[in-house]
């Protein structure tokens, strides 16, 4: 790997990591109604996220042209699966998108 492939996969190390404490705190019996605040952070952290994972995806080398036998078997892939990381990026909005939903419907004080 090169330096640039060694900072991402630290990057991506340190992000599971806090994913995990968040997580652990998260499932802590005394835990109690995430505020607004929380929401807002989990908005912010999918979107930046997102936003990685597009710019990823869009410096992925371009896909060889299918052949025939390719082309039969992709009409009976489902759509998802022809381009995961386009549907990372969507699930990724998807969870922003939620995220936000959450923080303004929360019953608590911003």
């Amino acid at each position: 790997m090169n330096d640039a492939e060694n900072a991402l996969y630290d990057a991506a190390c340190d992000l599971l990591m806090a994913a995990q404490a968040f997580q652990r705190i998260a499932t802590d019996t005394d835990t109690p109604t995430p505020s607004p605040a929380v929401h807002g952070c989990l908005e912010a952290a999918f979107s930046s996220i997102g936003v990685a994972a597009a710019e990823m995806h869009a410096n992925e080398p371009e896909p060889t042209p299918p052949s025939a036998r390719d082309a039969a078997s992709k009409r009976t892939t489902p759509e998802w699966l022809r381009d995961p990381g386009a549907e990372l990026i969507a699930a990724l909005w998807r969870a922003e998108r939620a995220a936000r939903i959450a923080r303004r419907a929360s019953p608590h004080p911003a």
